[in-house]
């Protein structure tokens, strides 16, 4: 069968594949980057006028905060889900706002935006920047819990603390899993 198609033939049909699968790269990369400039522009939009704006009309998630460790600079999203954190990292609703009282809970996936976390340290220094202000947050520790067993973190309402939590390990093939890496931060007074 293979006979019958002449070698321009087969090589045609392999270009147009290798084009049509290196069109569909590009056009999700695109779309990446247009969806940041949105949420950047939802962001400005955020702290010039003090009022919350989905980055496109279907969007069901908005900018809360803004996220910086040395060259890593992250939109936060409101809510923690699938379809937000495709996005950026985002705010764990029934959380505080970074920087405000109470406890700040951040995730992020562990294979895009929140990559950066295994290069923390104690004492790496962290930023946030929210509608109330800018916030330095110096790393305490480090933890790995496993979800199955340990049901996450206690919230307090009496300190600001901040939580950056990703999947574990940073290697893994499989995505999801039990294991949790978390960063605990706290705040940086003037």
């Amino acid at each position: 069968m293979l006979q019958r198609f002449s070698s321009p033939v087969i090589s045609g049909v392999l270009l147009i594949l290798c084009a049509w699968s290196f069109g569909q790269a590009i056009y999700i990369y695109a779309k990446a980057q247009l969806a940041q400039l949105l949420i950047a522009d939802s962001f400005h939009f955020l702290m010039e006028t003090g009022e919350s704006k989905a980055p496109w009309a279907w969007a069901d998630t908005y900018p809360v905060a803004r996220l910086t460790f040395e060259d890593h600079d992250y939109f936060v999203l409101s809510g923690a889900d699938g379809t937000s954190l495709a996005f950026g990292p985002g705010l764990l609703h029934g959380t505080s706002m970074p920087g405000e009282l109470g406890s700040s809970i951040i995730s992020g996936h562990r294979d895009t935006h929140f990559g950066f976390l295994e290069q923390l340290q104690r004492g790496s220094v962290v930023t946030t920047a929210a509608l109330h202000g800018h916030q330095a947050w110096v790393v305490e520790d480090m933890m790995v819990k496993d979800v199955s067993r340990d049901p996450g973190i206690p919230l307090l309402d009496d300190v600001k603390e901040l939580y950056l939590v990703t999947c574990y390990p940073f290697d893994a093939v499989a995505a999801g899993g039990p294991l949790r890496y978390i960063v605990r931060l706290s705040p940086i007074e003037a």
